[in-house]
């Protein structure tokens, strides 16, 4: 009799804190199908099921200070190569590989929180102000603002943006005795990718800071194959999603013999690797001429850095 509707709970979900109740009671009004930083289906949510695994290839690597998760999503048709990239004032965000067939679009959600404040966007060179929007379509989109955060989209893209009264009940949630009965308004800041009904190989890119923040992150591949992302000055995370090789700015090349996550620091000339299945005993690793055969942790370690 409770969450109802948190079948995309666990498909990649980023939420973004600074107060700590930027969601508070936001949930009968919430639609589950923009849990923000999840790629899904607009359809209807189905009742929970057992569904088999497609998809091992989920986890992360870490130097302490620094991040990179992936997820090789597949649900309901739809499969997508995911990953987030952790730095200093930044997140990136990539999504490559996005195909299925569905009734309704596939999208990717930004954000999807109480709406506090006005939003700006960037189009074109070109800021705008909103407070509120009826659900539209905003071409060209460099930047959008939002309640402390901007969330930039490097070369620009069509985004949906929704920001208004929102009604719903929490009997849409759960259905035990103690459920209100009464409806709940409330203001709903959303913002979400559309990559169509029928998405063939679709991509995307965000990047993510605190508003007057600069970063130095950028975008160095987003591919199926491999995504990668400089996420602080001289510090690359790279999710090779399958054996290969990428060259990294500086002409710094980087290759492995296994699907597996990276993070290379140049400066203090380290590299971390992590396999994401906790299958493998070891991974060869080569970055620029320095080649090495690594151990991998077993057992209850297996899939931590190292």
């Amino acid at each position: 009799t409770e969450n109802l509707l948190g079948y995309h709970l666990a498909d990649g979900a980023l939420y973004l804190y600074q107060s700590g109740d930027e969601y508070t009671d936001i949930f009968p009004a919430w639609d589950w199908r923009k849990i923000p930083g999840v790629t899904c289906a607009q359809t209807a949510i189905p009742a929970f099921k057992t569904s088999s695994v497609l998809s091992d290839f989920v986890g992360g690597v870490s130097d302490g200070t620094h991040g990179c998760a992936a997820l090789d999503y597949a649900r309901d048709g739809v499969v997508a190569k995911k990953a987030w990239f952790f730095g200093a004032n930044s997140v990136v965000c990539l999504g490559a590989g996005i195909s299925g067939e569905a009734k309704a679009p596939i999208v990717t959600t930004i954000k999807q929180c109480l709406l506090r404040g006005s939003i700006k966007l960037q189009q074109q060179g070109k800021v705008k102000s909103l407070k509120t929007t009826s659900e539209t379509t905003r071409s060209n989109v460099e930047w959008v603002e939002h309640d402390g955060w901007r969330y930039v989209f490097p070369g620009g893209c069509t985004a949906q943006l929704k920001a208004g009264r929102v009604t719903g009940n929490w009997k849409q949630v759960f259905t035990n005795p103690e459920t209100p009965k009464d409806n709940v308004t409330t203001n709903v800041f959303t913002l979400w990718l559309d990559h169509g009904n029928a998405p063939n190989n679709a991509s995307y890119a965000c990047i993510i800071m605190p508003v007057g923040e600069k970063t130095a992150a950028a975008v160095v591949a987003n591919a199926p194959e491999v995504q990668a992302v400089e996420i602080d000055q001289g510090i690359f995370g790279v999710v090779f999603w399958r054996p290969g090789k990428i060259n990294l700015p500086g002409d710094l090349l980087a290759w492995v013999d296994q699907p597996c996550i990276v993070l290379v620091d140049t400066e203090k000339h380290e590299a971390w690797i992590s396999d994401p299945t906790q299958k493998l005993t070891s991974i060869q690793l080569q970055v620029g001429e320095l080649a090495q055969t690594i151990a991998l942790p077993t057992g209850g370690e297996a899939g931590r850095s190292v």
